[in-house]
C-alpha cells in the first residue's frame, strides 16, 4: 500500500509488532502496515492511519484516531489509549450504540464498525461480526416502568413483595449476562414468572435463577428453575416451570396471579418443598430467551 510502512511477521509466531516512530523524544506520525499473521501478537501502531491485518490466535490491537483493523478469527481485544473496547447499547434515537459511559460510539454499516470517541476521531474495524474482538453490541434495553404509589404491583417499593421482586430481578438479570444477552422485555416477563412461582411455593427468597441440563428426556434450557439456597445444597428449595411459559405469560398476568396469592396466603405456606433436581443441574448454553 502507498505511503504505508510495513512489518510483519511469520506464521505461527507470537511477536509484538510496535510501529510508533519517536524523533528527539517526540512520536511522530506515520502509516504504517501490521502484519502479525498467526500467533498471539501484539500490534502497536502509534501516531498516524495505520492498518492492522491479524491472523489466527488472540491479538491485541493498540490503535489510535484514524486506524483500521481486520483480524482473521475474531479473537482478541482491542485497546484505544488504554481502554478495552467492549461494544455499547443500541440508542434508539440515533440507531447508534454507546458504551455504558457514553465515551465511544459504535456505528455498524454491513461489516464495518467505526467506533468515535467524544472528540470526533474514530477507529474503523472491517469484517466484523458482533463479538469480535470481545465487542458486543446489545439491543436497547426496555424502559424501567415505575408504577404509580399504592399500585398492587410488586415493581413498586411500597410493595410487600417488592424485595422479594427485586431479587427475581438480580437472579434473571445474572442469568441474561451468563448467556451473553442484556435485558429485555422477554427478561420482564421472566422476572414476573418466577416471582409469581416463589410465592406459589411459599419461598422467602430468590437466591439463584438457573436453567435445566439437556437429559435423555428434557432439552437444555427447557425449564426455569427458581431456588431459595445454595443450588448445590440438598436442602435448598427449589421450583421450576417452563422457560416457554416463563417468558410468554405476560407481566400482567403473573401479578393478577400474584395479587390471589396475597388474598389466601394459607395456600401457598405447605407448598414450600425441597424438590431434588440433580437431574437438571443449571447449564449456561444458547440462549432459550425469545426476544421481543
Amino acid at each position: 500500500m502507498a505511503g504505508l510502512h510495513a512489518q510483519q511477521v511469520s506464521d505461527a509466531h507470537a511477536a509484538t509488532l510496535d510501529a510508533r516512530h519517536v524523533r528527539n523524544g517526540v512520536e511522530q506520525p506515520r502509516n504504517d502496515l501490521l502484519i502479525g499473521e498467526g500467533g498471539d501478537d501484539v500490534l502497536r501502531g502509534g501516531l498516524g492511519a495505520d492498518v492492522m491485518l491479524g491472523g489466527t490466535g488472540h491479538d491485541r490491537y493498540e490503535v489510535d484516531a484514524g486506524d483500521v483493523v481486520k483480524d482473521a478469527d475474531g479473537r482478541g481485544t482491542l485497546v484505544w489509549n488504554g481502554r478495552v473496547l467492549d461494544g455499547g447499547v443500541l440508542d434508539p434515537s440515533s440507531g447508534h450504540f454507546r458504551s455504558a459511559d457514553g465515551a465511544f460510539t459504535y456505528r455498524l454499516d454491513g461489516s464495518r464498525l467505526t467506533v468515535a470517541n467524544a472528540r470526533g476521531d474514530s477507529v474503523r474495524i472491517e469484517g466484523f461480526r458482533d463479538g469480535d474482538l470481545g465487542i458486543r453490541l446489545a439491543p436497547a434495553r426496555a424502559p424501567a416502568v415505575t408504577p404509580p404509589a399504592g399500585s398492587p404491583d410488586p415493581r413498586n417499593p411500597d410493595h410487600p413483595d417488592h424485595a422479594l421482586y427485586r431479587q427475581a430481578q438480580r437472579a434473571v438479570h445474572a442469568l441474561d449476562a451468563s448467556l451473553g444477552r442484556a435485558p429485555d422485555a422477554a427478561s420482564e416477563r421472566m422476572i414476573a414468572s418466577v416471582l409469581r412461582l416463589a410465592k406459589e411455593n411459599g419461598f422467602k427468597r430468590i437466591d439463584h435463577v438457573v436453567l435445566s441440563r439437556q437429559t435423555g428426556h428434557v432439552a437444555g434450557g427447557q425449564n426455569v428453575f427458581v431456588v431459595q439456597g445454595a443450588p448445590n445444597d440438598p436442602a435448598a428449595l427449589r421450583a421450576h416451570m417452563p422457560t416457554e411459559q416463563a417468558v410468554g405469560t405476560p407481566v400482567d398476568e403473573s401479578f393478577r396471579a400474584l395479587q390471589a396469592i396475597e388474598r389466601h396466603p394459607g395456600r401457598s405456606a405447605d407448598r414450600a418443598v425441597a424438590h431434588e433436581y440433580a437431574h437438571e443441574p443449571p447449564v449456561h448454553q444458547a440462549p432459550v430467551l425469545q426476544r421481543g
